[in-house]
């Protein structure tokens, strides 16, 4: 079976993380943008900002990633650098080449 070149980025975004009453962590609000055909082999930390600033925002705190098959308590990874880039693409090859990101920001940074 030949290797998938592309993947789709989910991002989240204008939310932000809590836990609720029952101390379940949630993406609260926000909006999904669907970022899709990625290449793999080009994706580092700077297209990944890029992408997420291209959406109008300024800046961001953190960007996560979510570990697939798990929740957002225990799945979810800082990214930071590009070997935390190359993790996240190649869990998205192993979980139909799809990857959902959180992103925390300042709300004043609203598009």
């Amino acid at each position: 079976m030949e290797m998938a070149t592309h993947i789709t980025f989910v991002y989240h975004h204008r939310g932000w993380l809590e836990k609720d009453a029952d101390g379940v962590l949630k993406y609260n609000g926000g909006l999904v943008s669907i970022i899709e055909r990625v290449h793999v082999d080009t994706c580092n930390l700077f297209l990944v900002e890029g992408l997420f600033l291209d959406l109008g925002y300024t800046r961001f705190n953190e960007v996560y990633w979510l570990e697939p098959g798990m929740d957002l308590a225990n799945g979810l990874r800082v990214l930071r650098r590009d070997a935390d880039v190359v993790k996240m693409c190649d869990a998205a090859l192993r979980n139909e080449n799809r990857v959902h990101l959180y992103f925390e920001h300042p709300v004043d940074t609203d598009p």
